[in-house]
């Protein structure tokens, strides 16, 4: 009878220990999909800066070529 009730609740533990394994898998997996997003939203950001960096050195161009015009 003790052989018999170990043999129960052995597999009860391999289940949880599976469930524990598996809520591990989706923690660890929720975590790479925060870092990727994370990631991307801050590529978005630093490429949309750069961009505003470079319409700003284009527009200050434009300015010192219309100034240097005036002054011919």
């Amino acid at each position: 009878m003790l052989f018999h009730s170990s043999k129960v609740q052995k597999p009860k533990l391999k289940q949880k220990e599976g469930i524990m394994r598996l809520m591990d898998l989706i923690n660890v997996g929720f975590i790479i999909l925060l870092v990727a997003v994370v990631g991307i939203v801050v590529y978005k950001i630093h490429k949309s800066v750069q961009e505003e960096k470079k319409n700003q050195v284009l527009i200050q161009r434009k300015i010192n070529y219309k100034k240097q015009m005036v002054k011919l």
